[in-house]
């Protein structure tokens, strides 16, 4: 780019936002716009402000983050501008910027995320490790990935283990519709089927009872206590069907487990994300039970117990 030049130029002399007020069309450089940011990201308490200015920037100007930090004499028409601060601005009352960004990378992949749908975190790419781990050399099980969300899981399995067969289950039909376009833009619709319904029910049409490689989930699991200690990107902004776990986060992973065996095979895997305080409380559980071996807790990066996994006996 030029000096002087400016992305997206307005040519007219002035344009009007939602509410129908006039914008300025006068162009803006983008050094001063990007410092803008910033500062206004600072001051809301934002950990990484400068990154993520950088890639609101990219998404109000349609340009890279390259081509933004390369010329600093660009300039930005005032309407191309206006969206820039618009999004700084959501960003400083900490809607999440995935949100804004409508994306998420997860296990190499990109996924369309909305408010919809919890935002896929990097400990939850533990799951699709554990169930390629227990899957070994058998590349065509047939897996199911319960409270799927926005789909990530089982599409980064599915890319992983291209003779397997997924199905993915959600209660939420809004996230449903997130997760099939996730499916289909990562082109595994051929093998992975999202169903709306709860918890495992939705699989009684399916024809598998019995014979489930693996089932695995990242529940609802934040405790009745942590509510108060959430930060507001998520209490205030993700889905509380995909966060409240009930009084101590593990309401949804013992219904799992107790409808898990009808559905596994002998042998099959049931594998659970799990919060703070959780591993013993659900491996005892699952012992308890009857139904499954000795339960197996893995850790994620951070050192923190984040999966549980056990084996169905029989």
């Amino acid at each position: 780019m030029s000096a002087g030049a400016t992305m997206r130029e307005d040519r007219s002399a002035a344009c009007r936002d939602a509410q129908g007020a006039l914008i300025p069309t006068e162009p803006v450089p983008v050094a001063q716009l990007w410092r803008d940011g910033v500062a206004q990201l600072r001051a809301a308490g934002i950990e990484h402000a400068e990154r993520e200015v950088s890639w609101l920037l990219e998404e109000a100007l349609g340009v890279s983050r390259l081509a933004i930090h390369a010329d600093g004499t660009a300039r930005v028409g005032g309407h191309a501008a206006e969206q820039a601060r618009r999004l700084f601005a959501r960003r400083a009352q900490h809607e999440p910027v995935q949100y804004l960004l409508g994306t998420q990378d997860f296990c190499g992949l990109t996924c369309e995320v909305t408010p919809a749908v919890l935002i896929p975190r990097p400990e939850t790419e533990l799951l699709v490790e554990e169930t390629l781990r227990v899957c070994g050399s058998q590349r065509s099980a047939r897996i199911v990935d319960v409270c799927t969300g926005s789909g990530c899981i089982a599409v980064a399995i599915a890319r992983v283990l291209p003779d397997a067969m997924l199905w993915a289950t959600d209660l939420s039909q809004q996230a449903v519709d997130v997760a099939r376009r996730n499916v289909s833009r990562n082109r595994v619709e051929a093998r992975v089927t999202v169903l709306q319904g709860d918890l495992l029910a939705p699989l009684a049409s399916a024809g598998v009872a019995g014979s489930v490689d693996v089932i695995v989930s990242n529940p609802p699991y934040i405790a009745a206590w942590e509510w108060p200690t959430l930060p507001p990107d998520v209490a205030e902004f993700e889905p509380r069907l995909a966060l409240d776990g009930g009084p101590d986060g593990l309401r949804a992973h013992r219904r799992i487990a107790d409808l898990a065996p009808c559905w596994l095979r002998p042998g099959g895997w049931l594998i659970l994300e799990i919060g703070q305080k959780q591993s013993v409380p659900l491996a005892e559980y699952l012992q308890a039970s009857g139904a499954y071996g000795d339960a197996q807790v893995r850790q994620d990066f951070r050192g923190m117990d984040r999966v549980v996994s056990a084996q169905r006996k029989g």
